[in-house]
């Protein structure tokens, strides 16, 4: 799953994912789709840690801690 942007300041941005990484796992299940990855945030809350294996646009293959944060209201 690529990703479009990132929120300033979110956990995503603080754990150094960027516009362009692809997220193809998050705590060792894949994510092929926009649809699994939010199945598998689903079951997260705030606070709560992820691990995301990510690749990079250059081919870079690398993995993260990602510490959830609240979604914006409205968002």
């Amino acid at each position: 799953m690529a990703v479009g942007s990132v929120s300033p300041g979110g956990g995503a941005a603080k754990a150094g994912i960027r516009p362009g990484d692809v997220i193809v796992k998050v705590n060792g299940t894949s994510t092929p789709t926009a649809g699994a990855l939010s199945q598998i945030l689903a079951t997260l809350k705030p606070g709560d840690k992820a691990r995301v294996e990510l690749t990079q646009p250059d081919g870079t293959r690398s993995t993260v801690t990602v510490v959830l944060s609240e979604l914006p209201a409205g968002g």
